[in-house]
This record gives structure tokens, sequence and C-alpha cells, in this order.
């Protein structure tokens, strides 16, 4: 039964990882950079795929989002001072939305959108676009870490 699955799947939301990342990813100092890091990590092993029936999500399923937030980034990195590239990330909302609605069955992968458009959402500066890219580009390294065959 699906619905009772689904059920009885955590709320990655409800999970300290996910708060954590959704309070902090932005704004990320020296001093809580480790707990970021430890965060970080756990979160990319709860969303990972694995053999517990859930899909979870792999590096080729957000590689083309992480290719837009790189280039997007790289911009931003020349200019931290500015938000100038605020506009271009917040369009990617919709690519968000898009993987979401393509994957509703996906509730790992879909934690992750839900998670990456709250994050764009507040980002108004493009050292926070800077930030976003790190919490990607985390991921995608845990999630490598973790052994994902993708």
């Amino acid at each position: 039964n699906q619905s009772r699955n689904r059920g009885s799947k955590p709320d990655l939301k409800n999970q300290p990882e996910y708060r954590f990342l959704e309070k902090n990813a932005l704004t990320i100092t020296k001093e809580n950079y480790n707990e970021y890091l430890k965060k970080l990590k756990e979160y990319s092993r709860k969303i990972r795929p694995s053999n517990n029936n859930s899909k979870g999500v792999s590096t080729s399923q957000i590689r083309n989002v992480f290719g837009e937030v790189k280039k997007i980034q790289e911009k931003a990195a020349k200019n931290s001072n500015g938000d100038d590239q605020v506009f271009p990330l917040q369009k990617l909302r919709t690519r968000f939305a898009y993987i979401y609605g393509r994957n509703k069955n996906n509730n790992e992968l879909t934690n992750l959108m839900d998670l990456l458009d709250k994050l764009a959402d507040k980002v108004k500066t493009n050292e926070q676009v800077v930030r976003f890219y790190e919490l990607i580009e985390g991921i995608v390294c845990y999630l490598k870490y973790y052994g994902d065959k993708n």
C-alpha cells in the first residue's frame, strides 16, 4: 500500500538537519561551519538512495540544477558585495517546482526541492548565492561519499 509506506516515512522537514540547513545555510560562518558540515552530511545520508524502498536523490537527478547554480555562482563570486545574481537564482525556483512535480512519489527528492526553493526565496545578496551553491555542492559531494551510483 503506497499511502501506508508514504505515511511511515519520517517527515524530513521535521528532522533537525533540515531545520538547521533551512535556517543557517545562507549565513554560514567559521564559527558554525563544523556544525553545518555535520548537518549537511547527515541530511545527505538521509536523502540518498537506499535499500529500504526509498528512491532517494541521485546526483544525476540534480546535475542540471547544480550546473545552472554553478554558472550563477561564478558570476556572483566576482561581485560578492552586489546582488545582480539574485534574480537569476530566483528564476531557478520554477525548475525546482518542475522537478518536485515530476517526482511526487520520491519523498527525498521532493524534500530537497522544497528546501532549495525555500532557501532561494531567502537569497538577497550575491554572497548568499555563493552559500546556496556551496550547499548544493556539499550535497552532491556527500551523495558521492555515500556511494551514489549516478
